[in-house]
């Protein structure tokens, strides 16, 4: 039992389908959250719904990279639970090895997945959550 009273709040965690994301959904689901898992693996997602076991979980696959599909998960998370309350900008991703052997292509990657792709996500679900007057933003980065 989660110390923690999210009763009804609406969240979003992406990155949801390993690590920290998988915990992060967990504590919120035992917090009384209503869970949007988001990733690019639709196959881990359905495994972690299915693991979860828990009618208050949505699952969306979302390639946060690209604004397109982090515009169509807003749209369906506010279509389904008509609102925001809480955005987990979890996903992220860095290149193993030597940071002086990474390539332009590497560094770039990087950017995008840790730095750009929080921003728009969070530009995208800003406007609900200040409609709503109130929500809240994480941003997670090891």
């Amino acid at each position: 039992m989660s110390k923690f009273d999210l009763k009804d709040k609406v969240a979003i965690i992406t990155g949801a389908a390993g690590g920290i994301g998988t915990e992060l959904s967990r504590e919120f689901l035992s917090a009384g959250a209503k869970v949007v898992l988001a990733s690019r693996n639709l196959e881990s997602l359905s495994a972690l719904q299915k693991e979860l076991n828990n009618e208050n979980t949505l699952i969306v696959e979302t390639d946060i990279t690209d604004p397109d599909s982090t515009q169509s998960m807003v749209e369906k998370v506010v279509k389904h639970y008509d609102r925001i309350d809480i955005l987990i900008n979890n996903a992220g991703m860095h290149e193993r090895g030597d940071f002086y052997n990474l390539s332009v292509d590497d560094i770039g990657k990087m950017v995008d997945v840790n730095l750009r792709a929080p921003m728009i996500v969070s530009s995208m679900a800003l406007p609900h959550m200040r409609s709503a007057g109130s929500g809240s933003i994480v941003m997670i980065t090891s």
